[in-house]
C-alpha cells in the first residue's frame, strides 16, 4: 500500500531516483514535449510558415532532459526552488549581452529555465541629441534585426531566440553583419524559417512598437541603461544587469554563476560588485571580440551605470 504523500504506483522513492528509471521517463517525456509544442504552435499560429517542432530537436531534448533532472530533485527531496522563468533583454548588437545569452542558454541545458527574450535598444538609450530614433531609419544595425526577433515571437519565444542566437553568432563569432539582407536571409532559413521573414518584418510598422514597448519597459520599470538584464519572476528578486563575463563559462561553473546571480538578485540595497581588469584580462576580451570589432559600423558608445 502506498501512503498518501509517498510515490505513485507502488514504486519505491530510490527507484525513481534511479538514472535508469529517469532515463527510460526521459523518452516518454520528450515524446510528449514534441507532441504537445507541435500541437500548441499548429493550434495558435496554423497559418505561420515555419517547420514543425520535430524538425529543431535540440530545443525540445534540452528542455526534456532539464525536466527529468528537476523530477529526480523533486524526488530526491531538494526543497530548493531556483526561479524557472526569467526574461533575458538585449539587443544583438552587444557583445557582453552576446557572452551572457551562451552562458544563460548553457545554464539552461542543465536546469528547467524558461527564458523569454525581451528587447533592449543600445541606439535609443545612447542616442546623441539631434540623431534619428532607430524606429525613425529606414535600416539600424540593432533595432532591425529585433524587429524581426518580434515578428518571430509572436509565433514562438524560441524562434526569437534562436534568431538572437543566429545573429549572434554571425557577428561575435563569424564577425558577419546580421543586419545586411543576403546574410539574414541565409540566417533566417538555418532556423528553419522562411527568409521572406526579413520583409514581411520590416513591412509590419507595429513590429516597431512591439520593440519600443521592450525597450521601454526595461528602462521605466527596471532602470535599464544597457544589456544584458535578466529579471526574475520572483517577487524576491531584482533585476540584473549582467552577469558580465567573457568567455561565457560551461559546465559546474556556469551553474556556480547561476546561483551566485539569483543570490544577488536578493540581496535588497546592493547595487554593484566589480573585478579590476587587469592587462591579461583586457587582451583576453579583445581576443573575444575580435569578430564583432572588425564587423562593426557604427562607434561604440559606453554609457555610465547611473
Amino acid at each position: 500500500m502506498v501512503s498518501p504523500g509517498g510515490p505513485a504506483c507502488g514504486l519505491a522513492a530510490n527507484h525513481l531516483q534511479s538514472p535508469t528509471f529517469l532515463t527510460v521517463q526521459l523518452d516518454h517525456l520528450l515524446s510528449l514535449v514534441t507532441t504537445l509544442k507541435h500541437a500548441a504552435r499548429t493550434r495558435r499560429h496554423a497559418n505561420f510558415p515555419v517547420r514543425p517542432t520535430c524538425g529543431r530537436p535540440t530545443l525540445t531534448r534540452r528542455f526534456a532532459v532539464a525536466t527529468v533532472r528537476c523530477m529526480g530533485d523533486a524526488l530526491a527531496g531538494d526543497g530548493s526552488k531556483l526561479p524557472e522563468r526569467v526574461e533575458f533583454f538585449f539587443d544583438p548588437m552587444c557583445p557582453w549581452a552576446y557572452q551572457t545569452s551562451v552562458w544563460i542558454r548553457r545554464v539552461r541545458e542543465r536546469r528547467p529555465l524558461d527564458i523569454r527574450w525581451r528587447f533592449f535598444s543600445l541606439e535609443e538609450i545612447n542616442r546623441p541629441e539631434g540623431k534619428r530614433h532607430p524606429w525613425e531609419r529606414p535600416l539600424a544595425y540593432g533595432w532591425t534585426p529585433m524587429r524581426v526577433g518580434a515578428w518571430l515571437r509572436r509565433a514562438d519565444n524560441e524562434l526569437c531566440g534562436a534568431w538572437y542566437e543566429a545573429c549572434g553568432h554571425a557577428l561575435h563569432r563569424d564577425g558577419r553583419r546580421c543586419y545586411d539582407v543576403e546574410v539574414a536571409h541565409e540566417l533566417l532559413a538555418s532556423i528553419g524559417v522562411p527568409p521572406t521573414a526579413w520583409e514581411d518584418a520590416l513591412a509590419d510598422p507595429t513590429t516597431h512598437d512591439e520593440v519600443r514597448a521592450d525597450h521601454d519597459e526595461a528602462v521605466d520599470r527596471y532602470g535599464g541603461f544597457g544589456v544584458p538584464i535578466i529579471v526574475f519572476d520572483d517577487p524576491s528578486s531584482r533585476a540584473v544587469f549582467g552577469p558580465v563575463v567573457v568567455p561565457a563559462p560551461d559546465g559546474d561553473e556556469a551553474l556556480a554563476l547561476w546561483d551566485l546571480t539569483v543570490a544577488y538578485s536578493r540581496v535588497s540595497g546592493l547595487f554593484e560588485l566589480k573585478t579590476p581588469k587587469t592587462i591579461d584580462d583586457q587582451r583576453t576580451i579583445a581576443r573575444a571580440f575580435a569578430p564583432y570589432l572588425g564587423a562593426r559600423e557604427w562607434q561604440t558608445i559606453q554609457r555610465p551605470a547611473p
